[in-house]
């Protein structure tokens, strides 16, 4: 077994949530034993960038929505292959729910999060008290979670929401050197605007809380249908857009195989804090016409990918086809 000063065997950049197993195991992750550090917003990856350098005993597990800013990070850590940090573009929220076991992480960075100042935007702040129930836990017992921010409405926010959530206490501290040379906290001072910072450190003797639920389907292996029908008269297709309770899903496109046996549909799954492209095919076999998931882009097994199956299957039964049986 490795100790947590050696360096991580782990090449790889990104994390893929569909190609690993979740809950992910952080020492396979990294190819080491070590304590997690999350920092949730990582903009450029300089602090990404300096937790991997500074604190090679940490495992450095960076996540960011952004497709620009992820890939302006990707460049700066691609220049210095930093064997402890792998990156993963997507919303936070997901990370931290479904891919991070319980207990499971030592420290989690907020740096200058989106403060969303208007107050109709305000549901859409990170740091509300049921992301503070949600990070306590996937802290370990001594674990905490560190918020820097120029913004003194949005600091005032977030300990009000930790205060709520009953699942932490805060420390109010000066933000670390290194903390000041990101971007974002240059561009504040050299406005002459304050910096504010504050520890909160997960509180051991709160009340139980519910299980977390998550969007992770662990009934099936991939949700599917078969059904019997012809699919060579159907030609014709327009964009779908269903509205559900938690999100929506968009059938985009329809195309058909160059052997003209097989339909292909792009369809858009939202659901919180998660946003997948996928690929469903209705494919001819000798038991019927098969319709699922292309595992194309390693998909994540969850239950919108079940509800995008099934809209799939009425519209092509809408057309003709006959359902046989169905498993989502």
């Amino acid at each position: 077994m490795t100790t947590t000063s050696s360096v991580a065997s782990s090449s790889r950049l990104f994390l893929r949530p569909g190609a690993d197993e979740l809950p992910l195991d952080s020492a396979r992750l990294f190819g080491r034993e070590a304590p997690l550090v999350v920092e949730i917003g990582f903009g450029n990856g300089w602090f990404l960038e300096y937790l991997g350098e500074s604190y090679p005993q940490f495992n450095v597990l960076g996540v960011e929505l952004s497709v620009s800013s992820t890939g302006r990070a990707y460049k700066r850590l691609l220049r210095h292959r930093l064997p402890n940090v792998i990156m993963y573009r997507g919303d936070g929220r997901f990370l931290m729910r479904d891919a991070l076991p319980d207990r499971s992480v030592s420290r989690i960075y907020v740096n200058f999060p989106d403060p969303w100042p208007r107050r109709k935007h305000r549901d859409r702040r990170l740091l509300q008290s049921d992301f503070f129930d949600l990070a306590a836990t996937k802290l370990q017992r001594d674990g905490s979670l560190v918020l820097t921010t120029d913004h003194p409405e949005y600091f005032d926010f977030a300990r009000g929401q930790a205060r709520n959530s009953g699942a932490f206490r805060e420390e109010i501290t000066n933000p670390d050197a290194a903390l000041l040379q990101t971007r974002y906290a240059k561009k504040w001072l050299k406005q002459q605007k304050d910096i504010f910072h504050v520890r909160f450190h997960r509180v051991d003797d709160r009340p139980a809380q519910p299980p977390v639920v998550t969007l992770l389907s662990q009934e099936l292996l991939m949700q599917h249908a078969l059904m019997t029908g012809d699919l060579s008269g159907i030609t014709d297709f327009e964009k779908h857009v269903h509205l559900l309770d938690w999100g929506q899903i968009v059938m985009r496109d329809m195309y058909r195989s160059s052997d003209g046996s097989r339909l292909v549909f792009t369809v858009l799954v939202e659901e919180p804090g998660l946003k997948q492209d996928i690929l469903i095919e209705a494919e001819p076999r000798p038991n019927g016409v098969f319709v699922g998931i292309q595992k194309f882009g390693s998909p994540l097994v969850t239950h919108g990918l079940g509800e995008a199956v099934r809209l799939v299957t009425e519209w092509l039964a809408e057309r003709g086809l006959t359902v046989v049986k169905t498993w989502y």
